[in-house]
């Protein structure tokens, strides 16, 4: 039981830590693409 709770735990942690890169990469993106606009 002990193993499949923390194997339930690295899964979860992996999905959120995918997630939190993909959010990272979506803001720094529309940052990007901010900046491009001001120099227009």
């Amino acid at each position: 039981m002990a193993v499949a709770a923390s194997l339930t735990q690295a899964w979860m942690g992996s999905i959120i830590f995918i997630l939190e890169k993909a959010v990272v990469h979506e803001k720094h993106k529309k940052h990007k693409n901010i900046q491009s606009d001001n120099k227009l």
